[in-house]
């Protein structure tokens, strides 16, 4: 490995550890305020906020040009470029801000909820906020610079968390979570001015070189929100915003430990891999060495909640949500698949290759529309979930596929590379299944947090230790393993040293 190469890959490392603090940091607030939320309103309260955010978000992703990934992958892009990129934000933001407040009613009526209205414009206003927004932060994650990223999203994200508690508090209503959303939005804002030198102008020079290669991330855009909301807005037409309320909670508990792990790597990846994108070998390397150790991290935690879903939903969120422990289970089932493709389509960015990732995208949408639309009806939000996790190994078994043409890798390369995760998840799943055979547990607060208490750490040792017993008797070969334990040791020298 050349030495450029070297300190790309120690900067893309630097950064997804960055990245994943900020991440965490910023979900585990909102998991805690989600807890604490929980408590306070009713999931009727949840759901119409999610109604009317997916109501917005579609209309938005409709704009969404992909601005960010266009000045990234433009590693020379000139202060023309940027002004260019900033202006259309903000044309994006004044249109989406007139199409929801003129459309606002008509919404609230495909739902037949008149509190729509108003929810749908405050949203709007937000929208119309955020699109004023400094499009220089961008550089935090084009140079890997992603310290100055989590001090971005952490301010703003207290911000909205303070707010959106204080209100719920004295109002006991969906109002409060608005207020957060809308928090987040300004805070946001003056942030970006804050932080970044760069000052933006009008102008719209450069719109025709960025539509040449947005234009196939918009579509893009629209096919992933598409398929990432759309269950919100079948399950709300379906069943009403009670069960959209319990979907979304189930959804965010599930995805704590996995997407939201998982997506911070991707956002550091992407300027990595695009900056080794001409070395096919090197970029191969890299994948193979990121997809073992994400899916290691992962998977486990993904499939462990789903192990504690019961226990876990009444502790947590108490009485008033246990109908959402079946969508816990398998929403977080669905989560440990789909991060095995979660890199996947960061490299097909480097390479250029968005056209592709826009076939990918259509394909695995249109089966998860139909799929959810049948099942929805079929069996209302558990059958949403099951629509989710058969279309999530489905779009997961064509990326990856798809990947190992372009990388030139053998067709079955994640088998070969998950063997000690996928023993070591059969084990822990069994161990920890087996708790509920051999002791009995009530249903008093004490039972369940340590019942809770001990499926995890049953769970955790035994994954490990797994792991890491196969990992010495094939000869400790240069894996996620070593790279763990570099790691670990790297980091606790640190400490000691300081």
């Amino acid at each position: 490995m050349n030495a450029p190469a070297e300190s790309i890959n120690r900067r893309m490392a630097k950064g997804a550890g960055w990245s994943v603090i900020s991440r965490l940091i910023v979900r585990s607030l909102g998991f805690i305020s989600t807890l604490i939320l929980a408590r306070l309103l009713v999931p009727e309260d949840f759901g119409l906020v999610v109604v009317a955010t997916t109501c917005v978000g579609i209309i938005e992703v409709m704009g969404e040009f992909g601005l960010d990934t266009v000045l990234i992958t433009r590693q020379d892009a000139s202060k023309s470029v940027y002004d260019t990129a900033w202006t259309l934000q903000v044309l994006r933001g004044a249109v989406l801000f007139l199409l929801v407040f003129l459309g606002s009613e008509y919404l609230a009526s495909l739902f037949d909820d008149v509190r729509l209205v108003a929810v749908l414009n405050w949203l709007a206003l937000g929208a119309l906020v955020q699109g004023f927004a400094n499009i220089g932060i961008v550089e935090f994650r084009k140079e890997l610079l992603l310290h100055k990223e989590l001090i971005f999203q952490v301010i703003q994200k207290l911000a909205s968390f303070f707010i959106t508690l204080i209100f719920a508090y004295y109002w006991r209503n969906y109002w409060a979570l608005v207020a957060g959303i809308l928090t987040g939005h300004v805070i946001g804002l003056l942030l970006s001015y804050r932080m970044v030198t760069y000052r933006p102008s009008f102008d719209l020079s450069e719109w025709k070189s960025i539509f040449h290669f947005s234009k196939w991330l918009v579509i893009i855009n629209i096919l992933n929100y598409v398929s990432n909301r759309s269950d919100n807005l079948i399950i709300g037409s379906a069943v009403g915003a009670k069960w959209v309320g319990l979907y979304g909670v189930a959804n965010e508990v599930a995805s704590l430990p996995t997407t939201e792990l998982i997506y911070p790597i991707q956002r550091a990846l992407f300027p990595g891999f695009s900056k080794i994108a001409s070395d096919l070998d090197e970029l191969r390397r890299t994948y193979l060495a990121t997809f073992s150790l994400v899916v290691m991290l992962a998977a486990p935690l993904g499939i462990g909640i789903a192990l504690v879903a019961d226990p876990m939903v009444k502790v947590i969120l108490g009485d008033k949500w246990l109908l959402a422990i079946p969508l816990l289970e398998i929403l977080a089932i669905s989560g440990a698949f789909r991060v095995m493709g979660a890199s996947a389509g960061s490299v097909m960015y480097a390479l250029a290759r968005v056209k592709t990732v826009t076939m990918i995208a259509g394909v695995s949408t249109i089966t998860r529309v139909i799929l959810l639309v049948w099942w929805t009806h079929l069996d209302g939000a558990e059958g949403a979930a099951w629509a989710i996790l058969a279309t999530t190994i489905f779009s997961l078994i064509i990326s990856l596929s798809v990947l190992a043409k372009m990388l030139n890798l053998p067709l079955f390369f994640a088998i070969s590379s998950l063997w000690r995760t996928v023993i070591s998840l059969i084990v822990m799943i069994y161990m920890v299944s087996a708790i509920d055979h051999i002791l009995i547990f009530t249903d008093s607060f004490r039972d369940l947090v340590t019942q809770l208490t001990l499926k995890i750490l049953l769970g955790a040792v035994t994954y490990i230790a797994l792991h890491f017993l196969f990992w010495v008797l094939v000869g400790k070969p240069n894996s996620a393993e070593k790279r763990i334990l570099e790691l670990f040791f790297s980091v606790k020298k640190e400490t000691i040293t300081k």
